[in-house]
């Protein structure tokens, strides 16, 4: 009878890791997803200043993620997004804008293609 009790003790604490780690990277998302809005957004209106201060937080932010992200998603993956985002600062200027946005974008994608990964193995 103790054993099936530990064994459900484990499934339990298993399935609670997995309902916190999938809430949990969803609220990252939404936050990532929003800081790469505004430096889309100060970026199409020109204040390419504030894109680039916005772009600092995103990255902070990542940064400051990443480890407990590493619990639930594989380190490289985690490493190839954010080279990806790092990338992005020097198009940040009128003359690049263009080229910039579109690395933003495809940065943007580059993130969201890690976390789906994440989402399937559930």
């Amino acid at each position: 009878m103790q054993r099936i009790s530990a064994a459900l003790v484990i499934l339990l604490f298993l399935a609670a890791s997995v309902l916190a780690g999938g809430v949990w990277v969803d609220r990252f998302s939404d936050t990532a997803d929003a800081g790469f809005d505004r430096v889309l957004a100060a970026g199409e209106e020109g204040r390419f200043a504030d894109a680039r201060a916005e772009l600092r937080g995103l990255q902070d932010y990542l940064s400051g993620c990443e480890p407990w992200l590493a619990l639930v998603i594989r380190r490289d993956q985690l490493g190839q997004a954010r080279t990806a985002l790092a990338g992005i600062q020097p198009y940040l200027e009128e003359g690049y804008w263009p080229d910039g946005k579109l690395e933003l974008l495809r940065a943007r994608e580059q993130l969201h293609a890690v976390l789906r990964l994440y989402r399937q193995i559930l």
